[in-house]
């Protein structure tokens, strides 16, 4: 498709949006990040998605040009992937056509289908144009830049009223206004102009995503809200979302934990979710045997889907209530991720930690909702669900009176006006 330059020169060739080189790789690694969400996922969320896992190809290497947006790329594509329109939230949601992108990286030459793909040295090789790792910063911040560019430039597309030129002015009279100094533009005729032009603003439809309400399982350990909370997190994909936020913070300082635990190790994750720290473990001591639980069933489920490999053992369990199958006295590591401040009594889960830990065995506890993060006072209320708000102190005091020692406090982010998240750590 050939359209008009700029200053009426002559038909330019529209580039595509993807680098034609480059597109069966582009197609594998965009249906690998959306595979984990089930093959749906918002574009904020994949633009992240993108970066870990494929932080030496950022998606600016694939672009033909500067200022393509993500969704002008996956759109431009739609044999493979759909686009849904813009919700309130200024995302929109990609979804992949599974069947057409095998069929379409089996007719590129690839080995494997996307539901095999593991790795990087698994994807569509074509070509050396990708950035360098030391290049990978550069190229997010211009990747970054020119999603705000397009995105400031639909919000404001503003149509002109055309102003009614008033036959009576005559020729003589119209051009007798022109400045004397600069040139007016080809076919640009200054009478048309008012002094004031009504500007009108369009309002674009939105179809707005709507969450998954709460819900119980029929499998579920207990009936309460926030165990039906999880449980509709789990089906809209909110999961991911908590997985992307806690897993850099929390990684940090589960391989100090692990790097100072037997390789063998044997370590339960409390309050699992998808599972996504149990599976961390797994990657970080390979000969590992760790249990992963949590009260909502829907979210043992989709842990359970998204773990192919079977990194953990994963149980439906109320935490309160439920005990390691591996007995007391047991374990190398206990981790609760954003667990204990959901529980009625966190000291009493505290102390059963105690209980199933060996000797110099590991406690790894992280918390959003405490009382020195202002912004997490009003979650509860926000949520509908029971929540226990700390401050800092209090919570270390908890850990102490259960029966730990060396207990320490850091926070993710100490500078700045959001705290970040509260990590502690402690010994048996």
């Amino acid at each position: 498709k050939r359209v008009r330059a700029p200053g009426g020169g002559p038909p330019a060739e529209r580039k595509p949006a993807v680098r034609q080189e480059l597109l069966p790789e582009f197609v594998a690694r965009a249906a690998k990040v959306l595979l984990l969400n089930k093959g749906q996922m918002d574009s904020n969320l994949f633009g992240q998605q993108w970066k870990m896992l494929h932080r030496t190809a950022p998606l600016s290497s694939f672009k033909n040009h500067k200022g393509v947006a993500v969704h002008q790329m996956m759109r431009e594509n739609s044999d493979f992937f759909t686009v849904g329109e813009t919700n309130r939230n200024k995302v929109k949601m990609f979804q992949m056509l599974e069947d057409n992108v095998n069929r379409y990286l089996k007719e590129c030459g690839a080995t494997v289908s996307i539901s095999e793909l593991e790795g990087e040295k698994e994807l569509v090789k074509l070509s050396n144009g990708l950035l360098p790792e030391e290049d990978v910063k550069a190229a997010e911040k211009e990747e970054e830049e020119a999603a705000a560019a397009e995105l400031l430039k639909e919000e404001e597309a503003l149509p002109i009223e055309t102003p009614h030129l008033d036959p009576a002015m005559s020729i003589d009279e119209g051009w007798s206004e022109v400045p004397g100094q600069g040139r007016a533009r080809r076919g640009y005729d200054r009478r048309s102009v008012a002094s004031r032009i009504k500007v009108v603003r369009s309002v674009p439809e939105h179809v707005e995503d709507v969450a998954a309400a709460p819900r119980s399982h029929p499998e579920d350990a207990l009936e309460s809200a926030t165990v039906a909370l999880y449980n509709g997190w789990a089906v809209d994909g909110r999961d991911v979302v908590m997985e992307v936020s806690n897993e850099g913070p929390v990684s940090e300082y589960l391989e100090s934990a692990v790097e100072g635990s037997p390789a063998n190790l044997k370590a339960v994750d409390l309050g699992c979710g998808n599972g996504w720290a149990a599976r961390k473990i797994k990657d970080m001591a390979p000969e590992a045997e760790v249990v992963a639980v949590d009260a909502a069933a829907g979210m043992v489920e989709r842990a359970q889907t998204i773990d192919e490999d079977g990194a953990a053992d994963y149980m439906v369990g109320n935490v309160e209530e439920w005990k390691p199958p591996t007995g007391d006295k047991s374990l190398d590591l206990v981790v609760a991720v954003e667990l204990l401040h959901l529980v009625e009594d966190p000291t009493a889960v505290l102390k059963k930690a105690v209980g199933w830990l060996k000797p110099g065995g590991k406690l790894v506890v992280t918390l959003e909702c405490y009382k020195e993060n202002r912004l997490s006072r009003s979650w509860a209320k926000d949520l509908g669900i029971p929540m226990s708000v700390n401050s800092e102190k209090k919570w270390v005091e908890m850990v102490e009176v259960a029966g730990f020692k060396d207990v320490s406090a850091a926070r993710s982010q100490p500078k700045g006006p959001w705290p970040g998240m509260l990590v502690l750590q402690a010994t048996k």
